[in-house]
């Protein structure tokens, strides 16, 4: 297969910010035709999208609603079908975090993360694995599943109990996704970014503690733009994990390469260091 056409036709969730936004704005512009889901999509993001699918050519669905309703999901996956057709990608970006030592997270909001971020993309899976397929069966081209996880589903992180969990699940689940698909003729990917310059990450910041702060930005901080050209060129290759960014790819392999009681001993470090600062 050469990975370096452009989908014909791409669904992405998380749409509406971040990755999602600015992903989905290149894909426009190549005249794809879109399928965008998101919570809900501001009228400037509508306009937005309306115009440039227009003056490229690509036809353009816009869905409103909640990953972790699967019911409204599929039904959103099936208008979505009627309208702009069966997808050669799908992108699923739609996430939520939640920072802070595990004694102190509120009731409810642990399964909250985790019902976002891992069960939302196994309903999205869910709805859209029967286009993939019919897709496969048709095309001359594999059709790709591409979810973003996390640094944060490959190394833990202090205060990152929900976060970690949701993401790490994220991996596991598509890892077997590989497997089960790829005879089939569909191509799995798992994008494994550092920190990027996204709301999300603005809102976290508010409340960050330091500690985890500290540890996350080992792996490095990408630009909105330095994030999305590595994650694009990722995913013309033929790799399953897709890490943008040096320092987030020295950190995954250092994790892999040093023994384990050695990185942990340097995380503990920084851990009682930092612990020691905010406490002075």
């Amino acid at each position: 297969m050469d990975t370096n056409v452009s989908p014909t036709t791409a669904y992405i969730t998380g749409a509406g910010s971040g990755i999602g936004l600015e992903m989905a704005r290149r894909y426009a512009r190549q005249g794809t035709n879109l399928a965008l889901f998101d919570l809900r999509f501001n009228d400037s993001v509508r306009q937005e999208f309306e115009t440039t699918c227009e003056q490229y050519g690509g036809s353009l669905s816009l869905a409103e609603g909640d990953v972790t309703d699967a019911a409204s999901l599929a039904q959103r996956v099936s208008e979505a079908n009627k309208a702009v057709g069966e997808p050669d990608l799908v992108l699923h970006c739609a996430g939520i975090n939640l920072t802070g030592p595990f004694t102190k997270i509120p009731d409810g909001e642990f399964e909250k993360v985790v019902n976002v971020n891992l069960m939302g993309t196994y309903n999205l899976v869910r709805a859209v694995l029967p286009l993939l397929q019919s897709r496969a069966r048709s095309s001359a081209q594999s059709p790709r599943l591409v979810v973003i996880a996390s640094m944060a589903g490959l190394v833990g992180n202090y205060g990152y109990a929900s976060y970690c969990a949701s993401k790490f699940g994220v991996i596991g689940l598509a890892q077997t996704l590989r497997m089960e698909l790829k005879p089939e003729g569909i191509r799995v990917q798992v994008i494994c970014p550092p920190e990027v310059d996204t709301p999300m990450v603005h809102e976290e910041h508010k409340t960050i503690h330091p500690v985890t702060l500290k540890l996350k930005l080992m792996a490095g901080a990408l630009s909105l733009d330095e994030a999305i050209d590595g994650i694009m060129k990722g995913m013309q290759g033929r790799g399953f994990l897709i890490i943008p960014g040096v320092k987030a790819k020295l950190t995954y392999w250092m994790t892999r390469l040093v023994p384990t009681r050695l990185s942990y001993a340097t995380v503990d470090r920084i851990v009682r260091e930092t612990l020691q600062e905010k406490s002075g």
